[in-house]
């Protein structure tokens, strides 16, 4: 269980997460999701993902993001997130595409064992980004009721710089106690 953006693919691979839900309260977060889902299901390289954020790749990239979304209500605003953040995010998955801690690849898009694992989870739908309040909408209980049903305990919460931009409250507090754990949580 993550919240925010592709900081969370490394930790759903170095975690060996089986599934993944990743909340955030900001509407273009998810959209975000759906564009690298598309782009990352057709590049089978860490390389080529990178790659489709280029000026040159740009309108194979639009193309491909309208392809795998067309039945989505918020194509077009997929589309605009990908044209307004490209550069931006270029220069981010370049960035992170060379980072290494200790001579190994530190990230996702830095080890290619790593991303084909995000790549298959993509496949197979078993990373499901969503909008969601943590303080408040039933999100985290909603993730909650969804893993027991499907008999998998939550074993890692990664809540990026959230601290820094809400206060914890009973009801967020009360949500998180109710998740599914187990010993190795």
């Amino acid at each position: 269980l993550g919240g925010g953006s592709d900081q969370n693919y490394t930790m759903i691979a170095r975690c060996g997460a089986d599934l993944a839900w990743i909340v955030d309260y900001d509407e273009i977060v998810p959209l975000l999701h759906a564009v690298h889902r598309a782009l990352i299901l057709e590049s089978p390289t860490p390389e080529e993902f990178v790659e489709r954020w280029t000026e040159e790749a740009a309108q194979g990239s639009i193309d491909i993001v309208r392809r795998h979304e067309a039945g989505s209500a918020r194509l077009d605003d997929m589309v605009k997130i990908y044209v307004k953040y490209r550069k931006k995010l270029l220069e981010h998955f370049r960035a992170i595409s060379a980072r290494k801690q200790g001579g190994k690849p530190a990230t996702w898009l830095a080890d290619p064992v790593d991303y084909e694992r995000i790549r298959g989870m993509f496949m197979a739908g078993r990373i499901r980004p969503m909008l969601g309040n943590l303080l408040a909408d039933g999100a985290i209980s909603g993730i909650g009721d969804s893993a027991r049903d499907l008999g998998v305990p939550i074993r890692v919460i990664y809540l990026t710089n959230v601290e820094e931009l809400v206060t914890y409250n009973d009801a967020m507090k009360q949500s998180f106690r109710s998740l599914p754990v187990d010993d190795r949580s």
